[in-house]
């Protein structure tokens, strides 16, 4: 096992190089001039041109997806074009918590409310609350959450005054909306996989053969059908979890939540290159991380899964037994 998460991690490394490459081929493919940007339309193109060259824009892609690398090894992110004093590791670490409250409270309200219906539609089957929840999830999952963060917006902040209308500067109820329209979407989404998940393991074969041994529903539905559907459900939050955090822009630039999707944004929108590539770096940190720790779970949760990191453990010993057998 533990040779299997040394493994897993190792690969984080290249992992990471790609996502670098694959960010600064995208970068040098679009008509970007930081110089232009920040200096406007009244500068001269030598102005631009020396604007540029001190950045370093003007070299070719590869020396500076090399700069970047070697950089990035010591620590250093760079810094951003616009504030030379602004180092990115900073400024990502500033917005990161806000990244971080709404996707682990939105996950939170997403596991609690689609989760749960999940199982219950799956044990009630064609009832009233199988066919509303299901219903409802299949309308929820259609819509685009840009939208609705829109309309609620609209409702609670603008006409009834119950809620602030953006930022954080109020508190816990600057979270309300964000994390409701969130967990709401996402929770859409968790009660169809549950659902699901739950009715091909209770229609098996081992479930039937609990019941007539006299286990309790209860046993059979959270001991027995909800274990081995745990794979496929943590899958799906696991997944979820990282498209909430490289999706968030959208919420987090309708409530004005200074999130890593609001920064990477405002970066894009000025050309601000390094501060573009600290905030897609550290999500896509944060989404291995997830998927890491997912590793760990099937592990925990699946016998065979756990089996498999033990089995060259088991071929070792069995000369060793013979051995003994034959004394």
């Amino acid at each position: 096992m533990g040779k299997y998460l040394i493994r897993r991690i190792l690969i984080i490394i290249p992992t990471l190089v790609l996502v670098i490459l694959l960010v600064f081929i995208l970068v040098s493919l679009t008509p970007a001039n930081p110089g232009r940007t920040i200096l406007g339309l009244a500068a001269t193109e030598e102005q631009v041109d020396q604007l540029n060259e001190d950045l370093g824009y003007n070299r070719p892609m590869l020396v500076r997806y090399v700069d970047y690398l070697w950089n990035l090894v010591r620590g250093d992110m760079g810094v951003s074009y616009y504030n030379q004093s602004v180092k990115v590791f900073d400024k990502v670490m500033e917005s990161l918590p806000y990244t971080l409250t709404l996707t682990g409270f939105s996950i939170l309200v997403a596991v609690l409310i689609g989760v749960s219906l999940g199982i219950a539609c799956a044990v009630k089957q064609y009832s009233a609350l199988d066919s509303i929840g299901s219903t409802v999830a299949m309308i929820m999952s259609s819509l685009p959450s840009f939208w609705v963060g829109i309309m609620l917006l609209l409702l609670f902040a603008q006409t009834l005054g119950w809620l602030p209308a953006g930022g954080v500067k109020s508190g816990f109820k600057s979270w309300i909306l964000p994390v409701a329209i969130q967990g709401l979407i996402y929770a859409a989404q968790f009660l169809r996989y549950t659902r699901s998940a739950m009715l091909d393991q209770i229609q098996e074969d081992y479930v039937r053969t609990a019941r007539s041994k006299g286990c309790s529903e209860k046993r059979v539905v959270f001991g027995h059908a909800l274990r081995n559907a745990l794979l496929t459900i943590i899958t799906v939050i696991a997944t979820n979890m990282g498209y909430m955090m490289g999706g968030s822009v959208v919420l987090e630039s309708i409530f004005g939540i200074p999130g890593l999707g609001f920064i990477a944004l405002e970066a894009i929108l000025k050309r601000d290159i390094p501060i573009v590539l600290g905030a897609i770096l550290t999500i896509a940190i944060l989404f291995m991380i997830i998927m890491l720790v997912v590793d760990v779970l099937y592990a925990i949760i699946d016998p065979r899964i756990k089996a498999q990191y033990t089995r060259g453990k088991i071929k070792k010993k069995k000369p060793q037994q013979l051995k003994t057998a034959n004394q």
